[in-house]
């Protein structure tokens, strides 16, 4: 009886933590994108595809937190791991990330965020009782931040899906798709379009940028008005 109450157990708080990810993630995402956060639509297929997009990364933490249960890192070691953790990032794309250092100290933060959900977990388990649901709180909250964070960076750090419009379809709601344009001010517009006819391609981010935690568009020459008419 004991060990299907376990396995309910588990099977609960993973699921907790499963939706809260998501949740994290379309909050940092929707932040860098500008839309609203009341058009965040949860659904089956919008959890499982950005569980599968952040598979490799979820992977990655959790040897990084089974790491330190099995041994004690020094602070050069930690401070060597992120270090390689962040060039082998770099390699992908070390031109466009060598333009945008407020990326590069956002994904620092990233891995020391890691680091710090793997600490709270080892004193979670190391002290007593009474302070065990307090670091496993922490280790909650930094959880969500960490999702939070990795959905903003998402956008600059993976290519998204573009229509021949220039368009970024940054996500769904409902039976719609939310659209990330620019105009030739450099203002950003949020939009809804249904799906019909949409042509996306996986394609290289070319009209946002990074500024910090907000996507700005990037500058683009200014059109020509000649009689009235733009050139």
């Amino acid at each position: 009886m004991n060990n299907i109450d376990n396995k309910i157990s588990f099977i609960s708080l993973l699921t907790f933590l499963a939706y809260v990810s998501f949740l994290s993630y379309k909050f940092g995402e929707c932040i860098f994108y500008g839309y609203p956060i009341e058009l965040i639509w949860t659904d089956t297929s919008n959890l499982i595809s950005i569980l599968v997009k952040n598979m490799v990364i979820i992977f990655g933490c959790l040897y990084l937190i089974y790491a330190s249960f099995k041994r004690s890192s020094s602070l050069l070691e930690n401070i060597f791991i992120i270090a390689c953790g962040m060039l082998g990032i770099l390699f992908f794309d070390f031109r466009r990330f060598a333009t945008e250092w407020q990326g590069v100290l956002l994904i620092f933060i990233q891995f020391a965020i890691i680091f710090s959900i793997s600490s709270c977990l080892k004193k979670s388990f190391s002290n007593d009782k009474k302070f065990r649901n307090v670091w496993n709180i922490y280790a909650v909250v930094l959880f969500c931040i960490g999702s939070a964070l990795l959905g903003n960076l998402n956008p600059t750090l993976s290519k998204v899906f573009m229509d021949s419009s220039q368009n970024i379809v940054a996500g769904n709601f409902k039976d719609y798709a939310i659209k990330v344009s620019c105009d030739y001010t450099g203002k950003k517009k949020i939009h809804l379009s249904t799906y019909e006819n949409i042509d996306a391609n996986v394609l290289q981010n070319t009209i946002l940028t990074r500024n910090w935690f907000w996507g700005v568009c990037k500058p683009t020459p200014q059109p020509i008005i000649f009689n009235n008419h733009f050139i």
